[in-house]
């Protein structure tokens, strides 16, 4: 589908040969090197090449290349043309229809209803957009894009109310002007929003910017929920995941949960809560978290609340805390930590103490590049354990396998 010339270390790791066995390998032939031979499939032309390696470069069969780029497809279907390997998007802009789904896959251009600040009444389609996410969502199709960098204002709730992947280029936003929700998602439902930024909520003190009840699986890829005057995030029964997401200055509290499976990972909650807020929570409130949850390389800091050791995460059942930070915040209940960052005299195995030296703490530019990122000679740096399933960090960078930064940054020179 598309080249992609840029070198990382997975493609120095694979370099241009291929695991396919090779067919006219012989282990009793004269020379034969079984540590190498056995997986190098030696080619002359293309037609000799099986796939998943279908393409003859330098005698050596391989996923793809420059001139055979629409050799990849499915969920890796960007071709990266150092290593000649066959990979998944990673941004809306790999795609020829701009919709990146999470797995990878570039979405087909009739599977999305575009949205777009100024955009008509339908009928959706990348020539004639819609304005508003509400109307994509009136569509059957199961992607929604948010297209450039806007700020759609509503005056009531969007409420979704089928299964759907929302995605959106960085910087577009969508905020609420009146008291309320800006979206609210319905039972029983499946809904992924990826790069989506929810912000300005006025009003409603028993009201979240997102809402969501029973889910089936709500899952948020790099999602800002930011200066919301209510709570950032309230979530009840069904699952929740959270990857690369930040939350940050909701007056009431970040995220609120309650008899929720949670997998929330290399994400930040920052300076939510304020002294005396109705809420008795800062940064998280975990109740009656359900088993199977997970809560690995976050970082939590700056949050406040009203009631004493609850500004950071308030746990009301077990959660294991693992390889995160948790600076100038303290937590309460059930709460156990390992490998992680914490303030001084908290119970906690293998972990460590101290100013996590962030790069930036200024809360008005969530999405600085630097923003709570770790500076050199922090205590976080190297001090982490590997969690299965958690390769890259908040910013796509890759993690260590032995001893990964603790926090939602690994730290890059």
């Amino acid at each position: 589908m598309h080249a992609r010339h840029s070198l990382s270390v997975a493609a120095l790791l694979l370099g241009v040969g291929c695991s396919e066995p090779n067919p006219y390998y012989d282990p009793n032939a004269a020379g034969v090197d079984a540590a190498t031979d056995a997986t190098t499939q030696e080619c002359t032309t293309s037609e000799t090449c099986p796939s998943p390696a279908p393409v003859c470069v330098e005698r050596t069969c391989v996923q793809c290349d420059a001139t055979h780029a629409d050799a990849c497809s499915g969920v890796t279907p960007i071709c990266n043309v150092v290593s000649n390997t066959c990979e998944g998007c990673s941004a809306n802009a790999d795609c020829a229809s701009t919709a990146c789904r999470p797995d990878g896959a570039c979405a087909a251009e009739a599977d999305v209803a575009y949205v777009k600040l100024g955009g008509g009444s339908g009928p959706c389609t990348r020539a004639a957009p819609c304005a508003t996410l509400r109307q994509g969502l009136a569509t059957t199709k199961p992607v929604i894009k948010i297209e450039g960098v806007a700020e759609l204002s509503e005056t009531a709730v969007t409420m979704i109310a089928r299964d759907a992947i929302i995605l959106a280029d960085a910087g577009a936003l969508m905020r609420r002007s009146n008291s309320g929700p800006i979206l609210r998602v319905t039972d029983d439902l499946t809904v992924s929003i990826s790069g989506l930024g929810l912000g300005g909520t006025a009003g409603g003190i028993t009201d979240a910017a997102l809402v969501a009840s029973n889910p089936t699986e709500l899952a948020l890829h790099h999602v800002f929920i930011t200066g919301n005057s209510q709570v950032g995030l309230k979530v009840t029964g069904g699952k929740l995941v959270m990857d690369g997401c930040i939350v940050v200055g909701n007056v009431n509290g970040g995220l609120d949960a309650d008899a929720t499976m949670l997998d929330i990972t290399s994400s930040m909650f920052v300076s939510n809560g304020q002294t005396g807020s109705v809420t008795a929570f800062g940064a998280v409130q975990a109740a009656n978290v359900q088993a199977g949850s997970r809560f690995a390389f976050n970082t939590i800091a700056g949050n406040t609340a009203n009631v004493a050791k609850t500004d950071g995460i308030a746990c009301s059942t077990a959660l294991e805390i693992v390889s995160t930070i948790v600076h100038d915040d303290v937590t309460s209940g059930a709460c156990t930590y390992s490998k992680s960052l914490v303030p001084p005299a908290t119970a906690c195995t293998g972990c460590v103490t101290g100013d996590p030296k962030f790069a930036s703490t200024n809360v008005s530019d969530p999405r600085a590049a630097d923003f709570f990122r770790l500076k050199p000679g922090s205590p976080a740096i190297a001090a982490g354990a590997p969690v299965a399933g958690i390769h890259l960090d908040i910013d796509g960078d890759p993690r260590p396998t032995t001893t990964p930064d603790i926090g939602a940054d690994q730290y890059t020179p």
